[in-house]
């Protein structure tokens, strides 16, 4: 899975030119666990469902509308509307060793691969596990339904011919594909969630 943060670390490998490779960096944590953002979650899922024909009314309850430009004749704007989930950030355990995976880039020119060039980045290795921790605000079983059919579209589909939700830059030759697995679900009335409130939301 390539999940990068935009940095770049400088390569010991040198090109034809002499000059070091850059090795794009994944996101990480203080610890050194690799992150997914709980943005790049919700939209891949998001565009999953888009994909698939769930009502738009159903999935903008889920996951939220954007802010829509005053049309002509109203005296009011849109503001838009936040999702009824909050996606966390994913963490794999704490130091976890990436691979760094070594190609030639693209010659802007000639559009085509030039071994003159080097390209390289870091990705984590298949089998890393991430856990994912998302909170829904006055969830309707209809709306929990549409969150969890999106995260069951990470794993294996019945019918082969279905494509599965695909996290990170760069989805050629299987990147970005995961299993999913729900280990915990709680539900909280408006008592526990005062008193969860006053503990501090811990």
């Amino acid at each position: 899975m390539a999940l990068h943060d935009g940095d770049v670390l400088r390569s010991e490998r040198k090109d034809e030119d002499g000059q070091y490779a850059t090795i794009a960096t994944v996101a990480r944590a203080a610890n050194g666990a690799a992150m997914i953002a709980g943005s790049s979650m919700k939209g891949a899922i998001r565009a999953w469902l888009e994909r698939h024909e769930i009502d738009a009314r159903l999935i903008e309850g889920v996951f939220g509308r954007e802010a829509k430009p005053k049309r002509a004749g109203s005296h009011t704007t849109d503001q838009g509307q936040g999702g009824k989930f909050e996606f966390g950030f994913g963490y794999s355990p704490a130091g976890t060793t990436l691979d760094d995976e070594q190609s030639v880039a693209i010659d802007r020119v000639t559009r085509a691969a030039s071994d003159r060039l080097l390209f390289a980045r870091q990705v984590v290795p298949s089998g890393t596990v991430f856990e994912v921790e998302v909170l829904g605000f006055q969830v309707s079983e209809v709306e929990l339904a549409a969150l969890l059919v999106g995260f069951e579209a990470f794993n294996e589909p019945a019918n082969d011919s279905d494509e599965r939700v695909q996290l990170g830059s760069g989805t050629n030759n299987d990147y970005g594909l995961a299993t999913w697995k729900l280990l915990q679900a709680d539900a909280l009335d408006a008592t526990e969630i005062n008193a969860w409130l006053d503990n501090g939301a811990n």
